[in-house]
């Protein structure tokens, strides 16, 4: 059994400058910062134990995921970038992935929907059941790989991990 810690990423700089274009991503702002460094500390109190971090290769989710592991104490060559955590990607990308890792406990820092739609996936449910905000965690348990099947044990908004972590 694999347990999956799904992690949507923190507060990012507006993209609706017009000078900017669509394809640019913009870093997490100061606030965003401190509310994945909050989320972190949270997940420590909880022995969130991950050994290897999927993150999107998209400039807010990476950035996400490298506060997350330096609170954790995770090396940062732990972090691995995958389009299979792009905004459009499907569920059955990741699960791709993750059936190839031998890792039991694997942290993702993705986006929203694709995380909804990987937690849906997962559950076996048609429609999402979800709707993650910014630096919301999700643990699910792997029941199954072929077909891919899973279990929500927990999800936390960010402000309840903030609490924990304090």
């Amino acid at each position: 059994m694999k347990r999956l810690y799904l992690m949507r990423h923190a507060t990012a700089g507006a993209n609706d400058r017009p000078e900017r274009s669509a394809d640019e991503d913009p870093p997490l702002t100061p606030d965003g910062m401190t509310k994945a460094r909050a989320a972190a500390r949270g997940l420590a109190v909880l022995e969130i134990e991950a050994s290897v971090f999927l993150t999107s290769p998209l400039l807010r989710a990476a950035q996400t995921a490298e506060i997350v592991s330096q609170v954790l104490v995770i090396p940062g060559d732990q972090i691995r970038r995958t389009d299979a955590l792009k905004p459009e990607s499907p569920p059955g990308q990741l699960m791709e992935e993750l059936m190839r890792l031998d890792d039991e406990e694997v942290l993702c820092v993705g986006h929203s929907p694709q995380l909804d739609d990987v937690i849906s996936h997962l559950l076996g449910c048609r429609v999402r059941v979800t709707a993650l905000k910014k630096t919301a965690v999700a643990c699910l348990e792997l029941d199954s790989s072929s077909p891919p099947r899973g279990v929500l044990l927990w999800l936390y908004p960010q402000k309840v991990l903030r609490h924990l972590g304090k």
